[in-house]
Formats: structure tokens, sequence, C-alpha cells
């Protein structure tokens, strides 16, 4: 049900949201149930109630509801928690009273095509704002359809999407959010909602929060009154001041979290939906489920681990190397310290597809630090899986231009039949390793991103030389341990000032994301894996690799 009031202007600069009918009730909570996953969230429920007389509330409310104002609400275009239930204050409002820089008075809400022209002839200072606002509407609604994102959240900048014909040429909405620019907001007419008056919490807690923020389009699906999250870096420095830890062992297991809100009128429909949301949630890890298993096995706990950087974990072992066999065992035991490594396969990804996901997750880390923006040179040096893989990504991230380049014109072939789709340029490096073919082909700027997925001194160098200034270099290829020491020239990092970085393995995150993008562009992908061997055949295959003649092969069981 929406109901209107109207607020004056004592209302708008003095009461703050509880007094709209936006109830602060501390009721106590009570704990529910807490339900363990293999893989899934872990959840915690909290039934709580309040009573409200009226039934009806102004939804959004921000952190500071307990005593901002109205007036800063309407002029700040507010969210707050409740938003994802009840919208931007811009969704509730209906009519604003204000007054101009020129003293004028106006009265505006949504405008129909006969009630502006009407306003428009009666002239006075509303006609003039009405006929200066109507061309935005009239002759820049395609500009605004396009450039305007459509996303729940967006408060910044004026909302000239709402003098489009679809939303009612509403000035009071254009209006909200403006900050006092356009005039003094003195009375509103705003939408009350319905409140809910029995809420139940549900807390859920994930390995990270990056694992938090996938899981939120699909809880979406529910009507939630609110989704907010947090991570553990929170609950860290609470616990290091300390302040507020009495209830922490309230939160379910993990290192981010969910609190998703759900109500009703009445309490039984209340643990309803809520009990249709929980049964909801995406399970654990089943028998029989097809897994990947990220090879980087993380303690969870250094300060790497805990910043996201699990790739950096100052205890990490490796899946498949001692103490825990992987992939030619005849049993490959999942260990405790793997669980959180383990991500379901997407259901249409076929599973031969899926085991360059470890590999293609590293490629994605050396891409995320290339940093690739709109309109980059891109030169990738060594075209082997990861080369080939991060030529897409560069193309996905708006690269302008990518180049390979290999010092083996077989293996080059061989990549270019992958990729070569998404390749502007290629060439054999020659004596100079391919530094001249890249200054003649960007003017002599040279490239402003460089990658060197290949282990070989000749090429680290090269990637100084053919680097533009100010460019990012990425050394992705490690060398091998006996010989690690490469001579490169540091007048070059220090007369272009490049910025020169590693990568090596990847995070929970990135693993996540490969999982996603393997998904979405199967067609795309599946050519890097070129060769597919029976078990029968496994000799033939490891000879294949040793050739160098295919990319990524795959044994099938």
């Amino acid at each position: 049900m929406n109901r209107f009031t109207r607020y004056t202007a004592t209302a708008l600069t003095a009461l703050a949201c509880a007094g709209t009918g936006a109830l602060q009730a501390d009721s106590p909570a009570r704990p529910g149930g807490s339900k363990p996953a293999a893989a899934g969230p872990t959840v915690t429920t909290y039934a709580t109630g309040f009573t409200n007389p009226r039934g009806l509330t102004f939804g959004p409310d921000p952190a500071t509801h307990a005593w901002c104002t109205l007036g800063g609400m309407i002029g700040n275009n507010s969210c707050g928690s409740h938003a994802l239930f009840a919208g931007k204050t811009v969704d509730n409002v209906e009519r604003l009273t204000m007054v101009t820089y020129g003293g004028g008075t106006l009265e505006v809400g949504a405008f129909d095509e006969a009630a502006l022209d009407a306003a428009i002839a009666g002239g006075g200072p509303l006609a003039d704002v009405l006929r200066a606002l109507r061309p935005i509407a009239l002759e820049h609604a395609d500009l605004v359809r396009a450039r305007y994102p459509d996303i729940p959240r967006r408060v910044s900048g004026y909302n000239l999407d709402q003098l489009l014909p679809e939303n009612g040429f509403h000035v009071a909405r254009a209006l909200v959010g403006t900050e006092s620019t356009c005039g003094i907001v003195t009375e509103a007419t705003l939408r009350l909602i319905d409140s809910p008056r029995y809420r139940r919490l549900v807390v859920l807690g994930y390995p990270d929060i990056f694992a938090a923020a996938d899981a939120v389009p699909s809880l979406l699906r529910h009507p939630l009154l609110a989704l907010e999250g947090f991570d553990g870096t929170l609950i860290d420095q609470m616990r290091a001041r300390p302040l507020n830890v009495e209830h922490l062992e309230l939160l379910p297991a993990g290192r981010g979290w969910l609190l998703a809100e759900l109500g009703a009128d009445d309490p039984d429909s209340a643990d309803a939906l809520t009990a249709t949301f929980v049964a909801d949630l995406p399970p654990g890890v089943a028998q029989g489920d097809r897994v990947f298993l990220g090879s980087i096995l993380t303690c969870g706990e250094c300060r790497w681990c805990l910043e996201g950087f699990q790739n950096l974990c100052e205890h990490h072992l490796l899946y498949g190397y001692d103490p825990y066999p992987g992939a030619y065992a005849e049993v490959a035991a999942v260990p405790p310290i793997a669980m959180k490594n383990l991500i379901p396969l997407p259901p249409e990804l076929p599973s031969d597809l899926a085991t360059v996901a470890d590999p293609f997750a590293c490629a994605l880390n050396g891409v995320e630090q290339l940093d690739v923006r709109l309109g980059d040179t891109v030169v990738i040096l060594g075209t082997g899986p990861i080369g080939c893989w991060q030529a897409v990504m560069a193309r996905d991230r708006g690269a302008s231009r990518v180049y390979l380049t290999d010092v083996s014109g077989d293996r080059l072939k061989i990549a270019l039949d992958a990729v070569g789709h998404v390749v502007d340029d290629s060439w054999v490096a020659g004596d100079d390793n391919g530094v001249e073919e890249v200054l003649s082909r960007t003017g002599g700027h040279g490239a402003e991103r460089v990658s060197v997925a290949a282990p070989a001194k000749p090429a680290q160098q090269a990637a100084l030389e053919m680097a533009a200034k100010r460019a990012k270099v990425v050394y992705f290829a490690g060398l091998p341990k006996h010989d690690p020491v490469s001579p490169l020239d540091m007048n070059q990092l220090h007369y272009k000032e490049l910025d020169i970085r590693g990568a090596y393995g990847a995070t929970h995150r990135q693993y996540r994301i490969t999982m996603d993008y393997l998904d979405r562009k199967q067609d795309l992908l599946a050519a890097v894996v070129t060769h597919r061997w029976p078990l029968e055949q496994i000799a033939e295959a490891f000879e294949t690799i040793r050739s160098g003649s295919g990319l990524k092969m795959v044994i099938v069981p």
C-alpha cells in the first residue's frame, strides 16, 4: 500500500527519520539454528519483532537514520539498507515546494503533456523553469537513456532521466539529490510504504567477501527487505580495539558475511519466507558432483590470506605435490586445507575444458596485474596457453591492439589457430626479440602494456625496451631456480618511469571468475585445448607436450 504525507520546512530541516514512522526499535534478537555447508555459506537465522501502530514508514534509511533529517535525505538522494525494498529517496518523493534563488516559490511534481502545457501557459517562475527543462526531454532523451546506467543505487549527478516521458516529466524527482544547488526545499509530499511488523535476519558466512559478492545475484530472487555485507577486516579491527566483541561468536564461520532481512505482518508468514530463502541457498558439494580444486592450498590465517591475496600465502602448499598426491594418483583425496578451494563446475561446462581452469586463473592474475585500459596497445611475449588466454582477456578489457610474438614460428602458428581472431598482428622474434617490430607499429612510442609469458631472460630484457614511457610490464613466467638472475637494463626502468610487476598463481576470487569465464566463453576458449587423448595413449600425450606441437593436452579417462 502506498500513502502520501506532506512534511513542512520544520520537519524537513529538523525532524529525524524516526519521526516519520521509520521505527528504530531495539528488539532483542533470539538466535535460531546454524546450518553448516561443505562449500556453500554457513547460515545463522535470528528473529526480531516490533510494533508499528500505523504500519507505515518512509522507506529509505541511511546509516545515519537515527539522527538524519528528511531535508538532508532529499538533498542527498539517500538510500540505506532498506532501499533494496523501498527504493531510494527519489523513488519516494511525489511533490516538492521550493524557494528558488530568484526568490520565487515553486510547487513541482510530475507533469503530463496537458499539465505541462497549462503550467507553461500560466506564466510566472514555474513556467520559466518548466520551459527551460522541457528541451532536455525533447532534444536529449536518447542521450540520457543511453548514458544513465539502469542500476538500483545510482545516486550521483542530476536525475535528468526523471524528465523523460516514460518517467512522467517528474520535476520533483529530478530535483532530488541536487544538494540545494537549484533551490531550497521547504515542503515535501512523500510516499510511505507498509512496514512489515515481524522481521527475520539470516546471516550468511562465506570464505571471503568476494565469495559473498558472487552469491548476491542468486539471493535477490527472494523478497528481501535488505541485504548488506562486510568482511573479516572489520571483525579483526573490532577484536584489536576491542570494540563490541561480546556477540561476535554469533557470526557463522567465514571471512565474509551477508545480512539478509525478510519480513511479514505475522510471524508465521515471516518464518515461511525465511524457510524458503534458506532452503534455496546453494548446497555444499555432494558425493558425485563435478568440482574444480584450486592447486594453491592456503592457510587462510596469514596476513596475505586475510587481505585476499591467497596466492601469496606465507604457508602455502601445492596440491599434487607431497604430501598431497594429485592427478596421476590412484586416489586423489581432498585434504581439509583444500576444502575452501572446491568450486562446483557449472552444469554446461565440459570437463575437458574445466581442466584448464587452474592455469587460466593464473593468466587472469597476470592480466589484472597488467591493468589493461581502453585503447592500450598490448604485447604478449610467449604464445603458450597463458599467452593465448591473456590475448583473449586483453581484448575483452578494451585493448585497441593486441600483438603476439614468439621465438618459435610453429608455436606461434598453433596459437594463432586458437586465438588469432583477437590478435591484430604477430611475428617471430628476431635478434632483437621483437623490439623493432613493436616500435615500428607504435610510431616509435612502444606498447603501454607488455606481458612476458615465457621463462626467457632475453624476453624479459626486450620487454623493457619495447615498453612505452610509464608503461606496465608484468613478468608472468619465472626462471629456473638454479638460474634465477636476469640482467636487466635499469636505465629503461628509471628514465621511462616503468611500472614492473610480477604475477604468480591465483586467488580464490580469480578461481571463481575463471569458472564463470570458461562457462560463458566455451566456444572461444575450447580451441586452446588442442589435443584430447584416451588414458591408454598417455605416453603419446607427453611426447606431444615435449615436441611443442600443441597447447593444452587433456587425458580423458
